[in-house]
């Protein structure tokens, strides 16, 4: 069981947590309970905002919240409406209805160690905090998706009455309110702000770090199956280059494990997925987009066409479990990412999105193609499964209310 998702669990209703084979009573004495981390030797302790500190009680009154529909505008879209504990924190859905009917432009990515994520979207260069990031799910129109407010005059001033109605008449999340920010004045408590650093405290806490893979990685070489290691081979040949991209315990450039600084040409890779002949959007260096609207990747923010198409690189952790992929969810199976991969692009061959993304002009240069025997794509999806952290699962649906 990953340790965060263990203390989270065990707390029940927020009078115990757990550390491993140790349980501590939350503090009595009206000062939130210091979070403690239990990672690996490989992974340093995650950056955590000064103004936002882990500390046991937001982290349970985050997980409380995070299952709660209530503050959605229609009261039935919940955080976890789109990230599934059953399925590692995603759902098996291309894309999702937001609370208004309309769908989402982009497959939602799974939540797990996102503490380490150097940026929280797939090509948004403007969201690099939790905090900042659940502005969008919450309160955006574009579409919207959660609707759970509306800006009333300034960028961090939300209306509170869904939230304050929500929560009346429901004494114990008050009392965790009261618990978590015993500090912020008790007019204030029940807001936004505290809602959306709650939030992010118990997504910070999701930490999957209990596959074969870890195993393998701190000594145990009987770990892996003869298949898996024969894919691991694989995955790290220079034939494929999977890890030049999938690489550190996250395995991802874009999660860094150790507090490395990396650089945004590094984190966002244009995969060859689309070429479209006229695309949607100019830049203003001339030239077209080669990606369908509105996911052009972080050339809508650069402006650079060598941009265009650009997504984050996804982690690879539970990706058995994590289908459909990509950032529009628009691959179906871990076949078919091979199959786009091992051709070096892939192609459409009619409609709207008809080309050949092999052919993309801004396409990295590492997607160039590759062959695989049936054994060895065989082998590469066996190692592929080592990422799975079945213990990590089952206590995320145990942490369900």
């Amino acid at each position: 069981m990953s340790i965060a998702l263990a203390a989270t669990v065990a707390m029940g209703c927020g009078d115990s947590s757990c550390e491993g084979d140790s349980c501590s009573e939350a503090a009595s004495d009206g000062v939130p309970t210091a979070w403690t981390w239990s990672l690996p030797s490989y992974v340093s302790e995650p950056p955590t905002p000064a103004a936002n500190p882990m500390t046991v009680e937001a982290v349970e009154l985050g997980r409380q919240l995070f299952f709660q529909p209530a503050f959605s505008m229609d009261g039935q879209i919940a955080c976890s409406s789109c990230h599934d504990p059953s399925l590692a924190f995603v759902v098996d859905e291309s894309v999702h209805l937001g609370a208004a009917g309309d769908a989402t432009s982009r497959n939602a990515p799974s939540i797990a160690n996102l503490a380490w994520a150097a940026f929280l979207n797939w090509g948004n260069l403007t969201s690099d905090t939790l905090e900042q990031q659940m502005l969008n799910p919450l309160f955006g129109d574009n579409p919207i998706e959660m609707g759970a407010g509306f800006v009333t005059g300034s960028d961090d001033h939300y209306d509170t009455a869904r939230l304050v109605a929500a929560i009346e008449g429901n004494e114990a999340l008050a009392a965790a309110f009261d618990a978590a920010f015993p500090h912020v004045p008790v007019g204030e408590r029940i807001s936004w702000d505290r809602f959306i650093d709650a939030v992010s405290s118990f997504e910070r806490s999701l930490v999957s770090l209990n596959a074969p893979w870890d195993r393998w990685l701190q000594g145990d070489s009987d770990a892996l199956t003869g298949a898996q290691e024969r894919g691991r081979l694989l995955f790290e040949s220079e034939q494929l280059a999977c890890s030049a991209c999938h690489a550190g315990p996250f395995l991802s450039l874009a999660f860094p494990a150790q507090g490395e600084t990396v650089s945004v040409q590094e984190l966002f890779r244009n995969t060859g997925l689309y070429n479209i002949e006229d695309g949607p959007q100019s830049y203003w260096g001339g030239g077209r987009s080669r990606y369908p609207a509105p996911n052009m990747g972080i050339g809508e923010f650069t402006q650079e066409l060598a941009d265009d198409g650009k997504h984050r690189i996804p982690s690879l952790r539970n990706v058995a479990l994590t289908a459909p992929y990509m950032h529009d969810g628009s691959v179906a199976t871990l076949d078919d990412v091979l199959d786009h991969y091992a051709r070096g692009g892939r192609v459409i061959e009619e409609g709207p999105y008809a080309g050949d993304g092999a052919l993309n002009p801004y396409k990295d240069p590492l997607v160039d193609g590759f062959e695989l025997s049936a054994e060895q794509r065989s082998d590469l999806l066996a190692f592929l499964d080592s990422f799975t952290d079945r213990a990590f699962v089952e206590a995320a649906e145990a942490a369900a209310p």
